[in-house]
């Protein structure tokens, strides 16, 4: 990665980055496996840059698969081009070609990150992207440490898959299954490193060293295709300061949970005694257990300066199983301490509590600087009923799925998302909407706008039907719905259990934040006064929906372009668990989208 500063150091600078893609040969698992990368980095290089800086990256393509990069939380505020998703807002970076990304930071500052978004590639292709508040918004806990922050670290929580992903990918997509009967096919990691829970796995373990009585900003980023953790440090507690690169009121525990897509910010001093060290643990969380695992917890260490330890016995937590083939016996080292305490991996108690204590710093209509700068809707111009569910589709040469003779699928409001191929939502819906423009019916042959505001079917959604089928069946379909510039948008985002039980869901929204102003447990219903926070409801760009529950989300739709909303877990967003909001231009050019750019990539 090359940095530029193409300006001096002011409000608006101009940073520039270079992203190779490359495959090199990696170790991990006792195997050398060839994964895609940015400049060789597995996990990639970290963006930083400050509020109002201008990011241009450039990607060149030296692999053979197509690639698009997805900045994940930055606003992209009329750059609707540079967002990234495949075929949504542009057309893949083919091999050997490149593509400029140029977009500017703001109105957000915080901890977000980037990766790619086509097929499984952010398996590898991914890494944090930081926006430092500027001088005029500093951050608003800083005054409760005192500027005592010693250092910052990035921990990215995420998988090591020893098989090639795309291959995976063309499988699940082909027969709508995976298989994970190798223990191995991947393994949990913090920061790419399994941990001594897995063979050969021991020397790369990811380590944290610190200094007693120092407190340390740990920016956690969920990069996994499939899974959602639990994260905890040993004997430690840590404070949460900032979700999805919006801030929070300090909420300090044991135990944090993060979901695929997700990002937080904690804080963590280091108060134990120095002369030990202390486990890093980052275990799946599985509401559903009817689902089979063969993942190992990953395990790093917190590292007290001065303190001599060994893994012995493996780091392991109550509910995790040993490895022998990783102890090592020491007579003068002392074993490193583990979690006394922590939650079963299917506790669906814990998991909602501890949703439930995340708390925005304050929200107001206006998106005032004393809030987090984003307005909260009062009044509703658009009200949504999304139901989130696990379908079938017909397949009688397809084994492993839910039932016998069809393929898994997924689906929002019974619509099965397909991407398009001839080319991108985001330039079919701007030409077809420009007056000098040949071809009128471009969209027409891309998308169409029927995409349903309510489900097909009222039916009991987290109930375990008789005949699922019923209520399984999903129609495909390029489906988008249209926004009215400065609409006020509520979405009910309901959670199903119709074929796989109840499951979570990690809804990502591109384009802009929304407050999570209700959540509960069951079918919502809105005769029944459900109780909206509308006082400090936290800010997200991604929101777990419970398992067996829902989720009501709040948006002001003040951003022109096309944005793509769907489940962040890899394999539902393959199944079809997605759709497209299209925001129309408003007055003026700083409500209206800018034309694409020069070296904008074609199909």
């Amino acid at each position: 990665m090359v940095l530029v500063a193409l300006s001096n150091p002011t409000p608006c600078r101009g940073m520039h980055y270079f992203f190779v893609i490359l495959t090199p040969p990696t170790l991990r698992l006792c195997n050398a496996t060839s994964i895609v990368t940015v400049n060789d980095q597995f996990p990639g290089p970290t963006i930083r840059v400050q509020e109002g800086d201008r990011v241009i990256v450039t990607v060149r393509n030296h692999v053979d698969y197509n690639i698009t990069i997805h900045w994940h939380g930055v606003n992209q505020r009329l750059s609707a081009w540079n967002d990234g998703p495949a075929y949504i807002t542009q057309c893949p970076i083919q091999p050997n070609q490149s593509y400029t990304y140029n977009f500017t930071v703001e109105g957000q500052a915080g901890t977000v990150w980037w990766h790619a978004h086509i097929t499984w590639l952010r398996a590898t292709l991914h890494g944090a992207f930081i926006i430092e508040p500027n001088r005029h918004n500093l951050y608003p806990y800083q005054h409760i440490l005192k500027g005592k922050i010693f250092k910052d670290e990035v921990v990215l929580l995420g998988d090591f898959w020893t098989q090639n992903v795309e291959e995976i990918y063309t499988a699940v997509v082909e027969t709508g299954t995976i298989s994970v009967a190798n223990p191995y096919i991947y393994a949990s990691a913090i920061n790419g490193q399994p941990g001594p829970l897995y063979p050969c796995s021991e020397a790369g373990t990811y380590r944290l060293k610190v200094k007693r009585g120092k407190t340390y900003l740990l920016r956690i980023i969920n990069v996994s295709l499939l899974d959602e953790f639990l994260f905890a440090i040993a004997d430690h507690t840590m404070t949460v300061v900032e979700v999805d690169g919006a801030y929070t009121k300090p909420y300090s525990t044991s135990v944090v949970f993060i979901s695929p897509g997700q990002s937080m910010n904690v804080w963590v001093t280091a108060d134990q005694p120095a002369n030990r060290s202390y486990t890093i643990l980052s275990a799946s969380y599985i509401p559903n257990l009817l689902i089979a695992t063969h993942r190992l917890n990953a395990t790093g260490v917190f590292e007290y300066e001065g303190s001599s330890w060994t893994f012995n016995p493996p780091a392991t937590s109550p509910t995790t199983s040993s490895d022998s083939n990783t102890s090592r016996h020491h007579h003068k080292l002392q074993p490193l301490v583990t979690p006394s305490s922590f939650p079963a991996q299917n506790d669906s108690n814990f998991v909602d509590m501890f949703i439930s204590q995340i708390k925005g710093i304050g929200a107001d209509p206006k998106g005032s600087k004393s809030s987090n700068r984003v307005p909260l809707p009062l009044e509703i111009d658009r009200n949504l009923f999304f139901v989130l569910s696990i379908n079938a589709l017909p397949c009688p040469s397809c084994t492993g799925g839910n039932i016998p003779g069809f393929r898994n699928a997924a689906a929002i409001n019974n619509i099965s998302f397909v991407l398009p191929t001839s080319t991108a939502i985001l330039p079919a819906y701007y030409y077809s909407n420009k007056q000098n423009y040949a071809d009128k019916d471009l969209q027409q042959h891309v998308y169409t706008t029927d995409f349903p505001d309510f489900p097909p079917l009222v039916y009991n959604y987290t109930g375990m039907p008789k005949n699922p089928l019923q209520y399984a069946d999903a129609n495909k379909g390029t489906k988008v719905s249209v926004l009215e510039y400065g609409s006020r948008v509520q979405i009910v985002l309901q959670g199903s259990s119709t074929l796989a039980g109840p499951e979570t869901h990690p809804i990502h929204l591109h384009g802009q934040s929304f407050y999570v102003v209700a959540t509960g447990l069951g079918n919502f219903d809105e005769a029944s006064n459900v109780q909206m926070n509308l006082v400090d409801p936290p800010l997200r760009n991604t929101v777990v929906v419970p398992s067996g529950g829902w989720t009501v989300i709040r948006f002001v739709a003040n951003n022109p372009g096309v944005w793509f909303l769907h489940c962040h877990l890899e394999l539902h967003i393959t199944w079809g668990m997605e759709m497209v909001f299209i925001v129309k231009d408003g007055k003026g050019p700083q409500q209206t989208l800018p034309p694409p750019p020069a070296d904008y990539p074609k199909c």
